[in-house]
């Protein structure tokens, strides 16, 4: 009665079998050796496994080991959303290193490499800035945050123009022809701040935020809560 055979493991230079009911392993040093036995009565049945061993050993060498990450604001210490990890630029070429991911709505990303060498990466968030760092290879979700440089608005810049009676709310949304709308206006006038768009060339997202942090403090001592049902959507302040 013919052994009934089941590849157990294929690494490159061992073969491992269980043969028949009693379930002992064999361990052949090649393919030759462990289709001599398994297949020596049937030419055909030698050549099938041959091809499916191949394949198995194939998928083997291509294997992917993928590494995980989540970005976060260094100033607000939370998530930053959407944005793209790429490899660094070519020296000299002005031009973008290869995609590896994007960035979802958790700020989380995950990419594969076809081995577990450190590699190095730079996180690119329209709204948030970038940042540039070596990654290990873990099971584990890296943390990578982004520092954002902040001279121009900030907390300091806030209190100044707060004592100044011009305080402003930072918008995301604007461009060169932009116009605010009737209900901005109004709202402008009801609480005695101004909205200010930066047009094409928004500064960060954390600037905003923590200039408008202290707008939204000194709005909410001298009108309580209400204007907050009322602000622009694109007001980054929570």
């Amino acid at each position: 009665m013919p052994q009934a055979y089941i590849l157990l493991a294929s690494p490159i230079n061992k073969i491992y079998l269980l043969r028949g009911s009693a379930g002992s392993v064999i361990r052949f040093d090649g393919l030759r050796q462990a289709l001599n036995v398994m297949c020596k009565p049937n030419p055909t049945m030698r050549k099938l496994l041959l091809i499916l061993i191949l394949f198995v050993l194939c998928k083997t060498t291509q294997a992917q080991y993928k590494y995980r990450g989540q970005v976060f604001s260094a100033i607000r210490q939370e998530p930053i959303t959407f944005g793209v990890v790429r490899l660094p630029s070519p020296s000299g070429t002005g031009r973008h290193g290869k995609e590896l991911a994007k960035i979802d709505s958790l700020g989380y990303f995950t990419f594969s490499l076809k081995d577990t060498s450190n590699v190095r990466i730079v996180v690119d968030c329209m709204l948030a800035g970038s940042a540039m760092q070596t990654l290990f290879y873990s099971d584990t979700t890296a943390k990578v945050f982004i520092h954002t440089d902040c001279s121009d608005y900030n907390v300091e810049r806030a209190k100044k123009d707060i004592e100044k009676n011009q305080p402003y709310l930072l918008c995301h949304l604007g461009y060169a022809t932009y116009h605010f709308s009737a209900d901005d206006s109004a709202f402008q006038k009801r609480y005695g701040v101004t909205y200010y768009t930066f047009a094409d060339e928004p500064i960060w997202s954390d600037c905003m935020w923590l200039y408008n942090t202290v707008i939204a403090e000194y709005l909410d001592k001298r009108y309580g809560d209400a204007w907050r049902k009322e602000v622009r959507w694109d007001v980054p302040f929570n």
